[in-house]
């Protein structure tokens, strides 16, 4: 079970879009594993997770027009 820190309360596993800059440009990474506070709205993503959303915008899966790839 995991814990907000801010409230205590139990978090909740979620999906969400995340809006990340990168080289200057604002994208939007779709569908990103997140855990959320529902008493109090705090996000919190796992390290690995946000290592696997750099190494999706360093890839060819973006859409360098659109601003946006899927996590996967």
């Amino acid at each position: 079970m995991d814990l907000c820190f801010e409230c205590g309360s139990e978090l909740s596993h979620q999906k969400t879009n995340l809006e990340k800059k990168w080289n200057n440009d604002y994208y939007t990474i779709l569908d990103v594993p997140v855990m959320i506070c529902p008493k109090c709205n705090e996000e919190y993503f796992d390290g690995p997770i946000l290592t696997r959303v750099e190494e999706l915008l360093r890839s060819d899966a973006v859409d360098r027009v659109k601003k946006r790839v899927r996590y996967h």
